[in-house]
């Protein structure tokens, strides 16, 4: 059962959650989610492992961040997270946002970590390239300003549905009813109940996202993380989502792999940053195989 709880650290309160017994595995979010989006996920990697997945200080239940916040103090906080509970190496695993923090943590705390497991590591080499990027995206997944009338909820729910989708025209096509003028007025009809499932996780993750997430995004958008990426000295594994709405900022995974010294890069069939709501068990299965590998 998966239960949570909090932990102190110098940085604020962190919320995580976590299940199973055996050597610690953390799992860190992307952006603007928060350690629910492992709720399908954290119970079967539980069965062989003990898995924790954190809320990163500005997201879902922790604490915001300091302000300027960087690359590195989220890194640093993961580390005093795990001394919090008593964790003194780990598996690390992170996911786009996560992916970044995960990188710079193991980098700079080696020997905290047996292994890293990297989803769709955000790779763009050329600060000019970062800095367009940017520009173009920095507020896609920033909290909208909220409207006395409640528009901003329906505005979230959206988002949310847009990455459903997202999801159906890359894997099978969507239903006709996705390309209604208003879909809302039908959306039971089309999907699952796992569908609406996700569609109030992520509405509920992205409402509590707190003004810190600016900073902590803007960071990562811009960050220089080739040095990182050849400052990382365990056994690691890269995993790439196939989407072809990955393809400019995630879909890197051989050159990450290059940069690694000790990195293989995988492809995860139908794909995407929602990987691990509706394909846990697959994504269970790579994790799995990777983790069997590199005891601690």
């Amino acid at each position: 059962m998966i239960r949570r709880g909090y932990a102190d650290t110098p940085e604020g309160q962190v919320h995580y959650r976590i299940d199973g017994e055996g050597d610690p595995v953390v799992l860190l979010h992307q952006t603007p989610r928060s350690s629910r989006m492992y709720s399908d996920l954290i119970p079967i990697l539980a069965r062989q492992f003990r898995v924790i997945a954190i809320d990163m200080l500005g997201y879902g239940s922790s604490d915001a961040p300091p302000a300027g916040a960087s690359m590195a103090d989220m890194a640093t906080n993961v580390v005093n997270f795990m001394d919090a509970l008593d964790i003194g190496r780990c598996h690390l695993f992170g996911l786009h946002t996560g992916a970044g923090v995960s990188a710079k943590a193991v980098a700079e705390y080696p020997e905290r970590f047996q292994s890293l497991i990297l989803f769709g590591f955000p790779l763009i080499e050329e600060s000019s390239e970062r800095d367009a990027y940017f520009a173009s995206k920095h507020d896609s997944s920033l909290p909208v300003d909220v409207s006395p009338d409640g528009a901003h909820v329906t505005a979230l729910w959206m988002r949310a549905y847009s990455e459903i989708i997202r999801l159906w025209l890359h894997t099978a096509g969507a239903p006709s009813e996705v390309l209604s003028p208003h879909p809302l007025k039908s959306v039971h009809t089309f999907l699952s109940d796992h569908h609406l499932r996700f569609l109030d996780r992520w509405l509920l993750d992205f409402m509590q996202t707190r003004d810190g997430v600016k900073q902590i995004t803007s960071s990562l958008f811009q960050y220089d993380f080739l040095p990182v990426l050849q400052s990382i000295h365990v056994p690691t594994l890269h995993i790439e989502p196939d989407s072809p709405y990955e393809n400019y900022f995630c879909r890197r995974g051989n050159r990450v792999a290059e940069l690694i010294p000790m990195c293989d890069n995988v492809m995860l069939d139908y794909s995407d940053d929602n990987a691990a709501e509706f394909k846990p068990t697959e994504l269970a299965d790579v994790m799995l195989a990777f983790l069997g590998k590199n005891p601690m």
